[in-house]
């Protein structure tokens, strides 16, 4: 999941959004380790589990690529 905030301050409106991202693998600001890649999404499921059914496809594959 990835997610982007916005704020605005216009004239007289101030708004929030938020937008949230469930189906496409994150894009990330930064490179992370890529030696590691696919292991650092098997290490964040194992910190944070979830059910299988909220697993996305992009990540299964990952997490393929790192053996689990």
């Amino acid at each position: 999941m990835s997610s982007r905030s916005l704020l605005s301050a216009g004239s007289h409106v101030r708004y929030a959004s938020v937008n949230f991202n469930y189906d496409d693998e994150p894009a990330w600001s930064r490179p992370i380790d890529a030696a590691n890649y696919a292991a650092n999404y098997a290490d964040d499921l194992e910190d944070f589990p979830r059910a299988d059914e909220f697993i996305p496809a992009w990540l299964r594959g990952r997490l393929q690529e790192a053996g689990v």
